[in-house]
C-alpha cells in the first residue's frame, strides 16, 4: 500500500511508469478517501501531461545529441556548444516544469491534507533500509536452476 502511494509521488518528478500514466491506484484512493471524481481528475491530468512529456523529451534527447555531435567533433566550435548547452537547460527545464506543474495540479485536487499523508508515506518509505539483492544481475530473485551458485568450475573438472 504504502509502496504504491510513494511510487505515484516519486512517478510525479521521473519519467512516466504505470503509475504515473494511470493516476492514483483506486486502492489508494478508497484508503485516504478520495473520491471517484478527483481520481478521475488526477487521471485526465496525468494522462494529457504524460503525452506533452513524450513531446518535450523528445526535444530534450535531440537537444543532448546536437550538443554531443558539436562537442565530439574534430574542431568544436566553442559559441556554437554554448548556444547549445542553453538549448539543452531550455529543455530540461520543460520537462521539470511539467512534472512539477502536474504534482502542483494534483496537490490542489486532492487538497492540503490528503496531499500530506501522501507526502508522510512518501518519507516513510524513504526511511526504511534497503533490501539486499539475492543476486546482483536480478536483486530479489534466486538463481536459475541450470546455472548453480557459486563461481565456474575451473576448466578440466
Amino acid at each position: 500500500m504504502k509502496t504504491i502511494a510513494v511510487a505515484c509521488l516519486l512517478a510525479l518528478s521521473a519519467p512516466p511508469s504505470a503509475v504515473a500514466q494511470e493516476g492514483i491506484p483506486p486502492h489508494v484512493a478508497q484508503k485516504l478517501g478520495i473520491g471517484a471524481d478527483k481520481v478521475k481528475q488526477v487521471q485526465d491530468l496525468t494522462w494529457k501531461s504524460s503525452e506533452e512529456l513524450i513531446g518535450l523529451e523528445a526535444d530534450l534527447r535531440r537537444a543532448q545529441l546536437a550538443l554531443d555531435r558539436e562537442t565530439r567533433g574534430a574542431s568544436p566550435d566553442e559559441a556554437k556548444a554554448m548556444t547549445l548547452v542553453d538549448g539543452v537547460s531550455r529543455a530540461e527545464a520543460a520537462v521539470r516544469k511539467n512534472r512539477i506543474s502536474l504534482m502542483l495540479r494534483i496537490r490542489k485536487i486532492v487538497g492540503p491534507e490528503t496531499w500530506e499523508k501522501l507526502e508522510m508515506l512518501r518519507h516513510e518509505e524513504g526511511r526504511r533500509p534497503p533490501q539486499p539483492p539475492d543476486r546482483p544481475d536480478h536483486p530479489g530473485m534466486p538463481p536459475p536452476p541450470d546455472r548453480p551458485e557459486g563461481p565456474p568450475p575451473e576448466p578440466g573438472r
